[in-house]
């Protein structure tokens, strides 16, 4: 059994010759696809690609002075990716191009086959008066001008409507003509063509140059994050693309960098409207204030007076409070006795209390006798007691007049607040003239400090604008490429050769793959376990007794073959009875009556008692191939009208006799059915060596099932290009049901050169060759 790598091979091989015997297709296919590519080469409009590259600085926080100074950008947002390429690629920015570039008429030239659009250059001049013209230029139509003289012209289109009008006339160069509201003049014809090529113009229109523009450019980013913007164009006219892109990156840059100031402009602006209007405000302000001084002299100068006094009651009312703060404290030590320290308390208001300070001070002493004392560690030491009833002494005369210096402090206190209070009344008089007064000077103060922030803010923005630049910059020119893009050549030539190959190919194998007949052994193999005993050539003679006819032939040594393939067979046999091999097919046509006859001779030129049957009742054919004159034959035979040796005829070949089918009977099935076919066949075995009995097809009739058993092989004859797969199949499900014995296939007709790898054993084998003219006769097989 093959393995899938053995299998692949054989399809492989099967598609190669099936190739070569059809090369003459595969040729002409591929001459007609490369003469197709050679014609879209030659007249083809070459394309050309031009690139350049963009670099977008909008991407850059704070990289302009405007940014870091006006601090504009913490409200601007990034532009989106796509938002920058539709803004690049805008109607204003390509409209702008297109007005500093002469793009609004175009030139052409035109030959046999292809129209080619004149740039730079011009072969002459055509103006038009847009503003006179208005809507009816006629844009878009292709106008032919044809010089006449030096002085004249002619004008044609395929236009109908403008063919009628320019048509018949003759017009003057450099001079204005009008028609139907076209106003135009044509001047400078200064172009030497060649006769064959014709001169054209067409005036565009600016609406559609900018959707063609817009469509054409194709604008991305060059790399993934970068801020470089890849620009490119493909075009058939690379100079005047070239010439588009240096424009369009000049108006690209110049609006960036005016759309970059705009907000320093109307900032300027606004200040400056803003500093008119405060200094006219301030000049009236201070004028205000000048009157309103002059008006209430008394008032502004007495409540100062007030003021002042006021200031220092209020300073006087703290001091006396710090005061009475102080008497506390130390009225709290001396009736809690805290402290055991040498030091007391700081006296800070000596100027005020002479008298305590003085008993503080001799407060102070005691204790510190006291504290010396108690130190030396004699507590019942009887100075002790003398040392402390001084002390108390100095508490109870600190504490009264402690007592006495409070009644004078809430004295002094009531005396203070009496007077702020009186000074309270006297200033409400001057309240409402000062808030004026105030309200005026803090006006006056915030006009001026804002006057000083606008300066400042004026010129930090005018500095800025100056050192400014655009938010883009040209990374790399445009440049055209080195090639066209297309037609891109080889690639033309690489597909018209796949297309030249793959399409007779393609269709080799549909028809290959919807064959549903016989063409190659692997499509018996592949369909039948029953092997294939001979493979027998295609024969181009209308013979059909070829071995006799041409014994040296390839196809008698093909049924040569089949009968040295048959002594396999035939081994098992007992020597003394006929060997008998029955030959049938699936249908007619597929050359099981050639295969019997022929296999016959090959027996009887071999030196065998050969005898060939014709046991195909139905439409026995075999006397008029073996050239028999006797019309009675088996059918007869078998119906007890005729003998055996009457109907058994000597055929001109030696070793040879021929038994045909007789009369056309009514009943060709119960013929066969009868006992006597039994004893014939006894009878025959006995006189011949061989028996060749060629039966009905088994796909039509159920005839041969009858004769199967007489027979030591069966042979099935299965012809290439007439035989069906079906039918293969068909033959497997009757072997695999146990209708036949010793079974097996002869394949025939096949066609030597679809097969010269030699895949069918014998067919091209060993020296059997086409070229062999020792084995090769006139009947060609």
């Amino acid at each position: 059994m093959k393995n899938k790598g053995d299998e692949n091979l054989e399809q492989l091989k099967k598609i190669l010759f099936k190739l070569l015997a059809n090369w003459y297709w595969v040729v002409a296919s591929l001459i007609i696809s490369v003469s197709i590519a050679f014609v879209m080469n030659r007249y083809a409009t070459p394309i050309y690609s031009v690139s350049s590259q963009l670099l977008s600085k909008k991407w850059e926080k704070g990289h302009s002075p405007l940014d870091a100074i006006s601090g504009d950008y913490l409200f601007r947002k990034t532009p989106d990716i796509n938002q920058e390429i539709a803004l690049i690629n805008s109607t204003f920015n390509i409209n702008e191009t297109l007005e500093t570039l002469d793009f609004g008429v175009s030139y052409y030239t035109k030959g046999d086959v292809r129209l080619t659009e004149v740039y730079p250059g011009k072969p002459f001049e055509v103006e038009v008066d847009r503003e006179e013209s208005g809507n009816r230029i006629p844009y878009g139509t292709m106008f032919l001008c044809e010089k006449e003289s030096d002085q004249e012209f002619v004008l044609g289109t395929e236009d109908q409507i403008w063919a009628t009008v320019v048509e018949g006339r003759k017009f003057k160069f450099d001079k204005w003509y009008e028609l139907n509201g076209f106003r135009f003049r044509i001047k400078g014809y200064n172009y030497k063509k060649a006769d064959d090529v014709d001169l054209l113009f067409q005036v565009n229109n600016r609406r559609a140059m900018i959707n063609h523009y817009q469509s054409r450019l194709n604008i991305g980013w060059a790399y993934k994050n970068s801020s470089i913007i890849q620009i490119g164009m493909t075009g058939a006219t690379p100079r005047k693309d070239v010439d588009f892109l240096n424009a369009f990156f000049s108006v690209v840059i110049r609006n960036g960098l005016k759309n970059k100031n705009e907000y320093a402009t109307q900032t300027i602006s606004f200040i400056e409207q803003q500093l008119g209007n405060l200094k006219d405000s301030l000049a009236g302000y201070d004028q205000e204030i000048d009157l309103f001084k002059v008006e209430n002299f008394e008032y502004i100068e007495g409540s100062k007076i007030v003021f002042e006094r006021l200031k220092l009651l209020y300073e006087e009312q703290l001091k006396l409070g710090l005061s009475e703060k102080y008497l506390d404290y130390v009225e709290k030590y001396l009736k809690e006795k805290k402290g055991n320290n040498n030091a007391f308390a700081p006296v800070i208001l000596p100027d005020q209390f002479p008298l305590l300070d003085k008993l503080l001070t001799g407060y102070i002493e005691a204790k510190m006798t006291e504290e010396y004392v108690r130190n030396k560690g004699n507590r019942n030491n009887p100075l002790l007691g003398r040392v402390n009833q001084p002390l108390e002494e100095f508490e109870n005369n600190l504490l009264e007049h402690i007592t006495e210096l409070r009644t004078q402090l809430g004295k002094q206190t009531a005396e203070n607040r009496l007077n702020i209070e009186t000074l309270k009344g006297s200033v409400r008089e001057y309240q409402l003239t000062g808030r004026a007064l105030h309200k005026l000077q803090r006006i006056i103060g915030l006009n001026e400090k804002t006057i000083d922030r606008l300066l400042e803010k004026q010129m930090e923005l005018s500095i800025a604008r100056a050192s400014t630049t655009s938010d883009y910059e040209v990374v790399r020119l445009p440049s055209v490429g080195r090639f066209p893009v297309a037609p891109n050549r080889k690639r033309t030539f690489l597909v018209a050769i796949l297309i030249g190959l793959g399409l007779p190919i393609g269709i080799l194998f549909l028809l290959d793959l919807l064959n549903t007949r016989v063409q190659y052994k692997e499509d018996v193999l592949d369909n039948t376990e029953v092997p294939i005993l001979g493979y027998i050539g295609h024969s181009k003679s209308k013979a059909q007794l070829v071995v006799s006819d041409n014994p040296k032939s390839m196809i008698a040594e093909h049924f040569r073959g089949l009968r040295a393939n048959l002594q396999y067979y035939f081994k098992r046999i007992d020597g003394i009875r006929a060997k008998t091999i029955l030959l049938t097919s699936w249908i007619s046509g597929e050359g099981k009556s050639f295969c019997s006859i022929n296999l016959a001779s090959v027996y009887a030129l071999s030196g065998s008692k050969t005898l060939i049957i014709g046991a195909d009742l139905r439409k026995p054919k075999l006397s008029s191939y073996m050239d028999v004159e006797q019309p009675k034959g088996l059918s007869d035979l078998l119906a007890g009208l005729v003998t055996v040796d009457e109907v058994v005829v000597k055929a001109k070949e030696e070793n040879l006799w021929v038994l045909h089918g007789g009369t056309i009977p009514p009943n060709p099935a119960e013929l066969l059915v009868n006992e006597r076919v039994q004893i014939l066949m006894q009878e025959l075995k006995e006189q011949f060596d061989v028996i060749v009995i060629d039966t009905p097809p088994l796909g039509l009739v159920s005839d041969t099932f009858e004769l199967l058993k007489y027979a030591d092989v069966n042979l099935v004859v299965v012809r290439q290009d007439v035989s069906h797969k079906a039918s293969v199949k068909h033959l497997q499900e009757l072997n695999e049901q146990g209708k036949f014995r010793d079974v097996s296939i002869v394949f025939n007709g096949i066609k030597i050169n679809r097969t010269k790898y030699g895949s069918y054993g014998g067919v091209n084998g060993y020296g059997y060759i086409k070229e062999n003219s020792y084995y090769y006769a006139d009947t060609k097989s």
